[in-house]
């Protein structure tokens, strides 16, 4: 790149060029002022501001067509087709004379130089950028961009030219954002313009641009509304781009007037804090769709230290503006720099000049000659798109493989062999809690009901159930769950009396020994089955429901009567007690049929070290003298049944198959005291379920489950990645996804025991492994 700075200076009756390149000097140039350009360009405003003061708009008030309060001046009684007929005119004289005094003998030199360059650097393609720089206030508005350089040397168009201030603010401060490019866009007052055209035309960078939109609402102070600017200036964030449309003015030392709302408008003096804010955090380029904003330019080029601002230098008209932008909206999306958007905008407006006649001479950059100019990012990842395409049959085998995950009974299956892996990495790695387990469970098994005598034990006697009861209270047991359903009278033939045994066992344990329980209730067909009033009358006597899966753990819910049988055994124990904090995410998913994110019983934990089992008969035998190991006096305790006619709903309903983990614990731990059920080792009771609820409470052990859902679509994303960035070679490929699944597979099984995340092995590793090896190794 070749950079020329000019610098013009009005001195008397001559005007002083000096050109510069790369630290050379050459001889300045004294020309003769002309003073025939300067009543061209005063006859070429006055034509300009009348034509588009008297030309109609649809998208604003008929009386305010410009973006910029005019003072009254020109004659616009004459038709529009006169003063078109007179800017044409005031135009082509204005060129003619500009041009005529650049191309004075005294600077040929000047432009020999700079030609000589455009044509040297021609066949590279080097861009030739000119900076000019005007001391003077009548210089500085003369259309410097439509001088013709390039054409008196047979190179048109081959020269970038731009204004800069010589006393601009260094760059040395100025750092370029990292990351999406940002663009803050400040509507001002719309109550005369109509900027839906302008929000379409910014729409158009939407897909590589964030845009954040700050714009003046009906109503609003004007207060509210700069503050809402300046907390915008300031993100921490940054931006790359900040716009601005409305109305503007120019003023002599305050960098010019943006009205923000109607009749209210601030100094862009007073923005400059917050300006530099923006700038230190990356801001490149402004752009200000407003009448006169050659003060503005030079503000916040001087002042701020922009690196690129694009201007009106004069009053501009809305459609004019609206055009403008699409324009250059759609030349920084073809990824063309900010000069050349300009460029092609202007000369979209110059071949429409017959509709907007002398538009083309209005829009200026201004930049920092050291700083580059801004151009949208190109994307390097969507040339390599092709690359991450799957083929139709992976694309099949990976959709089954989502849909697959979404059937609970597959998760199931999933999980329970999950749970599985992780029982034998904690087996095997010595990382088995080794604490006494929290609740005593209490089973009325067959050899119980043997003993006791009873012919039907469903419902179960309650006369029993006392025995139990006041055994518990004599061992000193505070708190204890019967996971029995108490809802109605268990006899006729007694007529009540056994209830009334079991409240008055419930009663006196409670005024001897502060005992507490909690009974069972279920929810059926749109009602709680509660227990009988004479048992929860009681203070010391609550109810919870027993609803519990094998799998996942019951958590409390505020939109629920009842509470969890486990969660309110153990807040009876910790009245602290909180619930996870995943919860509500748990609800969410529960809501499409999923149980995402709700937390699992966690079964690589063994048994023995959550409860310890105890048949009722032992339990109730005053000769047997309790093992050390089943001392319950500080534990919960939980009666349960243990018996083939146990459930609610239906006969054997509260036994489940049990998981794969339970089986394999059994082998390392204390034997299960339910020999004479004939179930040992193939299923598992709802008593047993909420132990392992309440040791979760009690211990704070929330294992979330990620979905495989998720799992499958992160084991893509880093798939894709994979394919992108590692190199991969065929030979040592199989070697490297071998070992990669390994350290996945023992980075989940940390992260469960050290975190509590259960995350999913099997479907990520597959989808993972369709996904990689066909389209790295193609």
């Amino acid at each position: 790149m070749v950079v020329y700075r000019l610098e013009i200076e009005r001195i008397g009756h001559q005007c002083r060029f000096q050109l510069m390149t790369e630290g050379k000097h050459f001889p300045p140039v004294l020309l003769l002022h002309s003073e025939t350009v300067a009543t061209a360009y005063g006859n070429w405003q006055e034509a300009y501001l009348n034509y588009y003061r008297a030309m109609p708009d649809a998208e604003s008030l008929p009386e305010l067509p410009m973006r910029g309060k005019l003072a009254s001046g020109g004659d616009i009684s004459a038709s529009p087709q006169d003063w078109h007929t007179k800017l044409g005119e005031a135009e082509a004289k204005l060129l003619r004379e500009f041009t005529y005094w650049l191309r004075s003998p005294e600077l040929y030199a000047l432009r020999a130089e700079i030609n000589t360059a455009v044509l040297a650097n021609s066949k590279s393609f080097t861009s030739i950028d000119l900076f000019i720089c005007c001391h003077s206030e009548e210089l500085i508005r003369l259309p410097w961009e439509a001088w013709d350089l390039g054409d008196e040397f047979a190179a048109p168009n081959a020269i970038q030219i731009a204004r800069y201030v010589t006393t601009h603010s260094e760059t040395s401060s100025h750092r370029l954002r990292k990351g999406k490019v940002r663009l803050l866009a400040i509507w001002g007052d719309d109550s005369s313009l109509n900027f839906q055209t302008d929000r379409r035309a910014m729409q158009m960078l939407a897909e590589t641009v964030e845009i954040h939109t700050v714009a003046w609402q009906k109503g609003e102070t004007a207060e509210t509304f700069y503050e809402k600017i300046r907390q915008a200036m300031v993100d921490e964030r940054g931006w790359d781009i900040l716009f601005f449309t409305g109305h503007s003015q120019e003023t002599e030392l305050t960098g010019g007037v943006i009205e923000i709302a109607p009749n209210a408008a601030f100094l862009i003096r007073d923005l400059e804090p917050h300006l530099l804010v923006a700038k230190q955090r990356g801001l490149q380029v402004a752009l200000f769709n407003s009448c006169s904003g050659l003060s503005i330019a030079e503000w916040l080029v001087d002042r701020v230290g922009l690196p690129q601002v694009a201007i009106m230098r004069e009053p501009i008209h809305n459609r004019i503006a609206q055009e403008f932008l699409i324009q250059f909206v759609q030349g920084l999306s073809s990824r063309q720099n900010v000069c050349q958007a300009i460029a092609t905008a202007c000369s979209y407006l110059h071949h429409k000049r017959s509709t907007y006649p002398s538009a083309y001479l209005i829009p200026s950059l201004f930049r920092h000659p050291d700083a580059p100019l801004f151009v949208l990012p190109k994307s390097v990842w969507l040339e390599q798109l092709k690359l991450l395409v799957p083929s139709p049959w992976q694309a099949i085998a990976l959709i089954s493989l989502c849909a697959l995950s979404w059937q609970p009974s597959v998760q199931t299956q999933l999980l329970d062999k999950r749970i599985f892996l992780q029982a034998l990495y904690r087996q095997h790695t010595g990382r088995i809690p080794d604490r006494k387990p929290p609740v005593v469970l209490v089973q009325i098994d067959e050899e119980s009901i043997r003993r006791a005598g009873i012919s039907t034990p469903n419902p179960m006697n309650r006369e029993y159930l006392a025995s139990i009861v006041n055994r518990l209270s004599e061992l000193n047991v505070r708190i204890a769950g019967l996971d029995y359903l108490l809802d109605r009278p268990h006899t006729s033939e007694d007529k009540g009396a056994s209830d009334r045994l079991l409240a008055k066992a419930f009663q006196t344990a409670i005024d001897q020994k502060q005992m507490r329980f909690v009974l069972a209730t279920v929810y059926d067909e749109g009602k709680w089955s509660s227990p009988l009033p004479e048992f929860t009358i009681q203070p010391g006597v609550t109810d919870a429901h027993i609803h519990q899966s094998v799998y996942f753990l019951a958590l409390p819910q505020s939109d629920l009567e009842k509470q969890p049988f486990a969660y309110t055994l153990a807040k009876l124990r910790d009245p602290n007690l909180k619930s996870p904090s995943v919860s509500r995410i748990a609800e969410f998913s529960a809501d499409v049929g999923q149980n995402w994110f709700t937390p699992i019983l966690d079964f690589s934990i063994p048994a023995d070290r959550a409860y310890t089992t105890i048949p009722a008969w032992q339990l109730l035998d005053p000769t047997m003298k309790l093992p050390e190991n089943l001392r319950i006096a500080d534990r919960i305790a939980i009666v349960s049944a243990n018996y083939s006619e146990a459930g609610i709903f239906q006969q054997g309903s509260d036994r489940f198959p049990m998981p794969t983990a339970i089986a394999y614990g059994q082998r390392f731990s204390a034997p299960r005291n339910d020999s004479s059920s004939g179930f040992a080792s193939e299923t598992m009771t709802g008593g047993e379920l909420h132990a392992y609820g309440v040791w979760h409470f009690l211990a704070k052990r929330w294992v979330v489950p990620i979905p495989d859902l998720l799992g499958i679509a992160i084991a893509l994303l880093i798939g894709g990645a994979v394919i992108l960035i590692v190199p991969f070679k065929r030979k040592g490929g199989r070697l490297a996804i071998v070992a990669g699944t390994s350290i996945y597979i023992v980075v989940c099984l940390e992260l469960y025991i050290s975190a509590a995340l259960l995350i999913p092995i099997a479907f990520p590793t597959i989808a993972f492994l369709l996904y990689v090896i066909p389209l790295r190794l193609r």
